[in-house]
């Protein structure tokens, strides 16, 4: 996949998270469990996702090298 491409799905797939965990928390009855199970599989996805999004950036910092301004951003990934 392409970095576009990752960066899109990511996107859009947040925004199906966000809908789905709104959704999830406002069903109260056992006939909402499918928006759940949507939230969940979502979960999943967005984990996978996130390997090829990890191999777009380990390209992108060995294409433009550490600088000063990659180093705030990498200690907060370390929080």
């Amino acid at each position: 996949m392409t970095a576009r491409i990752v960066n899109t799905t990511l996107f859009l797939l947040l925004a199906v998270e966000a809908a789905s965990g709104v959704g999830s928390f406002l069903t109260g009855a056992p006939d909402g469990r499918w928006v759940v199970a949507l939230h969940g599989a979502g979960g999943w996805a967005l984990a996978l996702l996130l390997l090829w999004k990890a191999r777009v950036v380990r390209h992108a910092l060995r294409r433009k090298g550490f600088g000063r301004r990659v180093l705030p951003s990498l200690a907060l990934l370390m929080l």
